[in-house]
């Protein structure tokens, strides 16, 4: 991992232990946590940007915030009860996260945290945990998949000088 890339797994290791907490016992990620998401992903995206390879990552950090948030945002909408409205406000700033270590993270982030949330699931389901009778939160896995991308970043980072999406 560069260095000038350390601020950011950082952040989103700092952003996710409180909403993972929060969501693991409320099954809501709360606006107090991910609103600010938001300024400190951007800060330290533009920190790595600014002191590694430039516009480029900027460019791929913002165009995958509204990929991924995008996304999610439809998902809520065909499935209301399938992804809460706390994780399309989330994705928005994992989705910079994301972005900026390239175009694949954002699809190897997704299916990681649809895995992890159907682990929980079955853990659920197994010990028969009835807080989460309703369904299990999906916010926790969008966090650790994103954690791992963010600290084991890969060789996205260096490719792709260009935006489009063959970067």
């Amino acid at each position: 991992m560069p260095e000038w890339w350390l601020p950011v797994p950082l952040v989103v290791t700092a952003l996710a232990v409180p909403l993972t907490l929060a969501d693991l016992r409320h099954r809501r990620l709360p606006d107090v946590l991910t609103l600010p998401a938001y300024p400190l992903a951007g800060a330290a995206l533009g920190i790595a940007a600014v002191t590694g390879p430039g516009g480029a990552l900027a460019a791929r950090a913002m165009v995958g915030a509204v990929l991924f948030g995008a996304a999610h945002a439809l998902v809520h909408a065909v499935a209301p009860a399938a992804l809460g409205a706390g994780d399309v406000k989330l994705s928005g700033s994992l989705g910079g996260v994301l972005g900026a270590t390239g175009w694949q993270a954002l699809v190897v982030a997704a299916g990681t945290a649809a895995v992890t949330t159907l682990v929980l699931a079955a853990v659920a389901a197994l010990f028969h945990m009835r807080r989460w009778r309703e369904g299990v939160p999906h916010g926790p896995g969008l966090l650790a998949a994103t954690c791992l991308v963010a600290l084991f970043p890969g060789g996205g980072l260096e490719t792709g000088s260009e935006v489009g999406m063959g970067s």
